[in-house]
């Protein structure tokens, strides 16, 4: 992959909790389901549907509803986190 993609599997049930990045993130689910937490705005975001931009410095947290593939992206080339 790109310096800037990164694919990443999360097994059913998989959480991780709020935290932000220093840079815009596009989040793409390939197979399964994924539960995004936007400071109590919840969205499920399954495979096929189109990309999720999360803004740079915005709080989220995930949950993953299935055994889920996903490609992430940083706008920036940026992959630094911070707060967890």
């Amino acid at each position: 992959l790109e310096d800037d993609l990164l694919l990443v599997f999360k097994q059913s049930g998989h959480t991780e909790s709020a935290h932000q990045h220093d840079s815009d993130q596009s989040l793409r689910v390939l197979r399964g389901s994924l539960q995004l937490d936007f400071g109590g705005h919840v969205r499920v975001v399954h495979a096929g549907d189109d990309a999720v931009v999360v803004p740079a410095g915005s709080k989220h947290a995930t949950r993953a509803l299935a055994a889920t593939w996903l490609l992430v992206q940083w706008q920036r080339g940026d992959r630094t986190d911070s707060g967890g």
